[in-house]
């Protein structure tokens, strides 16, 4: 029993723990938590689509399914996401194809005609949308730059728009607030990393420009400086939220390191299997203490003493019944010989009569009877029916 109870709460647990760790890692919509558009469509029913919508932001901002619906009962669905490139296009629409009929397919076109508009991270969320199978292969393979392995052991929810301004020289001062307005003018930025590598004083004069510094002072977005190494120091560094050390330290502060967020919860179930099993353990020993108690070991003696109650109790009944019957008895035997000596029989079996007339009284004085009446004489076995010839008074 201690066994088969630690085993099914180790296993509750691993369920438990693998599902929040799926919850924790996997692909979620930053805009408010949703299943990718792909996943969406791997929970709709089967031809029920008559207009199917794919590409990049421009469309999926644009198309509304819902008032095709209400307004004209079209049944459209909405497969775009942001930057979706035509390979992610592509994919997308066999993915559809293998559920849905739809009547027309639209693909908006912005992202077929400018090649290489879309970002790294869109990369990544075009891959990572979709469910695994021989399409999403195939997606990963036409997917340019680091190999697949880097693609998957990033963090799956970052998305980065990635600015680019000259970071020395005179050109520099003016590209970089113009980046930052624009990266801050975008609502779905979160935070916002300016940064270069090290170089002398000179190089890196540029950040240190009065306008840069404004622009850095007046953005709403979180803003982190990352110019040069530990040692170098802009103005930038004192306007910005936050200064870190190097463009790398930057992204550690940002962005958690998937490894190390698995490491954690890695951790945090060795501790919570370590808690399980010492409450599993010490419930087993409270069983194995109440199995051992003696109400369950000698389950009978809870019923000893009641029963040696019921047994006096019997007993007491019986006793007291057979004397209740006896003084009955002697009570009904005092009757009888009282009803004995009193009843006529008594008088008869001593040789005496009883003289009744035709009427059925009792005769007891002569002057009562005439000559001629009819009278009945009870002895002591049986009567006698005479008629009076005469009386003597």
């Amino acid at each position: 029993m201690r066994k088969f109870l630690r085993g099914l709460l180790f296993t509750i647990l691993v369920v438990w723990a693998v599902w929040g760790s799926y919850r924790i890692l996997s692909w979620k919509d930053t805009t408010g938590g949703y299943l990718s558009s792909t996943q969406q469509l791997s929970h709709t029913g089967e031809g029920l689509i008559d207009v199917l919508f794919l590409g990049s932001s421009h469309c999926y901002c644009s198309v509304y399914p819902d008032y095709l619906w209400r307004d004209s009962g079209i049944a459209a669905f909405d497969l775009a996401i942001s930057g979706q490139d035509k390979w992610s296009s592509y994919y997308s629409l066999r993915e559809a194809l293998k559920t849905q009929t739809p009547k027309v397919v639209l693909v908006e076109s912005y992202s077929l005609i400018f090649e290489g508009y879309g970002h790294e991270g869109n990369k990544y969320r075009n891959l990572l949308s979709h469910g695994l199978s021989a399409d999403s292969i195939a997606l990963a393979e036409k997917i340019d730059g680091e190999n697949l392995w880097n693609y998957i052991l990033r963090w799956p929810i970052v998305h980065f728009a990635v600015k680019y301004a000259h970071v020395q020289g005179p050109q520099c001062p003016a590209e970089v607030v113009q980046a930052i307005q624009e990266l801050d003018a975008d609502p779905a930025v979160d935070v916002i990393i300016v940064a270069r590598g090290g170089g002398s004083f000179e190089d890196l004069i540029g950040f240190s420009d009065e306008r840069v510094v404004r622009a850095t002072a007046a953005c709403v977005t979180p803003i982190i400086s990352a110019v040069g190494h530990e040692d170098d120091w802009t103005l930038i560094d004192l306007a910005s939220d936050m200064r870190a050390s190097t463009p790398t330290d930057a992204a550690k502060r940002v962005v958690p390191d998937v490894r190390e967020q698995q490491q954690l919860v890695a951790s945090a179930i060795g501790t919570m299997s370590m808690r399980m099993r010492a409450m599993v353990d010490n419930e087993a020993r409270l069983i194995e203490g109440y199995v051992n108690r003696p109400s369950l070991t000698h389950p009978q003696t809870m019923v000893e003493s009641h029963e040696r109650d019921i047994a006096d109790a019997v007993r007491a009944m019986r006793i007291g019944l057979t004397r209740i019957v006896d003084d009955a008895q002697m009570h009904v035997e005092k009757l009888k010989a009282t009803l004995t000596a009193l009843s006529p029989q008594s008088t008869l079996d001593r040789g005496y009569a009883v003289l009744q007339n035709a009427s059925g009284h009792v005769v007891d004085d002569a002057g009562d009877v005439h000559v001629g009446d009819e009278l009945t004489i009870t002895l002591r076995h049986g009567t006698v029916v005479a008629q009076a010839q005469a009386t003597h008074v």
